[in-house]
């Protein structure tokens, strides 16, 4: 298998809009997101949730742009500083709450708050597990127009103090996950393709699906992707994380799986002494694979 440097420490922007640059020397390079625009929450709105936001990728390398607004139905839940119960529930009802970049939304609470009092608390937009854990997307669908197939990355707002039902009428959410989009390319295949899923494997617990859980490998699943044999198909992966402590020791492997076994594996060097992953930001690598399984960069010029 062929190495390269994965990840280029750059600088970190918490942020929603996402711009993308990336050069031809490194496969996986951290891309800064523009400053995060703050979601309106008045009187009686609030916080609690569990939705999607849209994501609108432009495609073009090196210029690339991926981009969350706010939608109508979207919720937003709040939690204690301390235990998981949630506490309300505010909701997007109208397309009148959105502002026209989509960055701004007022969030109506959804049933009887007047009792709902927190002092230092948080206020999620996220998918929960189970009301406990808050999890990220592990699923793509290549029929879905959205690339977390309308699943939510989770962001947060900290130190939020409810009384009565009321909010603050500004509240500020800042990312909880980074973003890992893998453009692969299938090169000819004399059989069939079927991608099925994601396979990342490091030497160390430095991936992490929920808030509370890290692990040596993760898989991401791919559904509804076909190939015909004798075709070069390129296609894009979105994979949401959560930043940990751990930095990968050595390379990352990235396998990409069909059914019967991998349609090809790629060992992906890291040169940060630190773990290069950092909340709010996108990091994007391209790789190809032949039909020996073999993996290689995409050139910058081919794509």
């Amino acid at each position: 298998m062929k190495k390269n440097n994965l990840f280029t420490h750059a600088l970190a922007i918490i942020a929603i809009a996402t711009t993308v640059a990336c050069t031809n020397d490194d496969v996986l390079n951290q891309q800064p997101q523009t400053p995060n625009t703050k979601a309106t929450i008045t009187a009686t709105m609030s916080a609690p949730a569990d939705t999607r936001m849209s994501v609108t990728d432009t495609g073009v390398f090196g210029a690339e742009k991926l981009e969350l607004r706010w939608e109508v139905g979207d919720e937003i839940f709040v939690r204690a500083e301390y235990g998981n119960a949630i506490k309300a529930t505010y909701k997007i009802e109208a397309a009148t709450d959105i502002t026209n970049e989509g960055k701004t939304a007022n969030f109506t609470a959804v049933g009887d708050v007047s009792g709902v009092n927190v002092t230092n608390g948080k206020i999620y937009f996220a998918d929960i597990n189970l009301g406990k854990e808050v999890v990220v997307p592990s699923t793509q669908s290549a029929n879905s127009a959205q690339p977390f197939a309308g699943l939510k990355l989770p962001m947060i707002a900290k130190g939020i103090t409810i009384e009565n039902g009321e909010c603050p009428s500004t509240i500020a959410f800042e990312h909880m996950a980074y973003v890992l989009k893998f453009t692969f390319r299938v090169k000819e295949p004399s059989l069939d393709v079927a991608p099925q899923k994601v396979v990342l494997a490091a030497g160390s617990t430095c991936f992490s699906q929920s808030s509370t859980t890290q692990k040596t490998s993760i898989e991401y699943t791919l559904t509804d992707y076909s190939f015909p044999a004798g075709s070069t198909n390129t296609f894009d992966v979105y994979i949401p994380l959560f930043p940990v402590a751990n930095k990968p020791l050595g390379s990352i492997q990235v396998a990409l799986e069909e059914e019967g076994g991998f349609r090809g594996q790629f060992n992906a060097a890291t040169n940060s002494t630190t773990n290069p992953f950092q909340a709010g930001l996108m990091y994007t690598a391209r790789i190809q694979f032949d039909n020996l399984g073999d993996g290689s960069i995409i050139p910058h010029n081919d794509i």
